[in-house]
């Protein structure tokens, strides 16, 4: 069903911060489509709809708007529809909200996974680290064995 509502005038660049965040940063707009991404984000979108009344989720309301033509699927449209009565809210409100919910929730995942792989990189240095040590350990070790092998060859000859 094509719907068209008055988004946020950057919607277009939300939709690019969301598709990156699903796809990849190489994913392009050519590859999913803003129609796409807006259908994936409502989808997704599983939270109790009283996030939606958030002050973050809520924004400006003079904040300037454009008509964006989105192609929604049934089921999506049915999800938009029933969100929309709870809410009471218009679709473009609940699709706006939805957008930048997605958006904080890509962000917070960011950040999270950017803690995670510091964690994970200084654990590897750390380890990198031990096996030095250890392979610096074993080379003296088998240094000293020889030293004593050879002492050891020399008592024996001695006799």
């Amino acid at each position: 069903m094509k719907k068209v509502m008055q988004l946020s005038e950057n919607v277009c660049e939300q939709l690019d911060v969301i598709r990156k965040g699903y796809f990849g940063e190489s994913a392009s707009p050519s590859e999913y489509r803003d129609s796409f991404i807006a259908n994936e984000a409502i989808e997704r979108f599983s939270e109790d709809p009283a996030v939606l009344f958030s002050e973050e989720m809520a924004g400006n309301d003079c904040e300037p708007r454009v008509a964006k033509s989105l192609t929604l699927r049934a089921e999506v449209f049915e999800k938009l529809s029933n969100l929309a009565t709870i809410t009471n809210l218009s679709y473009a409100e609940v699709t706006r909200r939805i957008i930048l919910f997605t958006i904080e929730k890509i962000k917070k995942n960011a950040r999270e996974n950017t803690e995670y792989e510091r964690a994970i990189s200084t654990l590897k240095q750390k380890l990198l680290v031990a096996v030095r040590y250890l392979e610096q350990s074993t080379t003296a070790l088998n240094s000293i064995l020889e030293e004593i092998e050879a002492l050891e060859e020399n008592e024996g000859t001695d006799k």
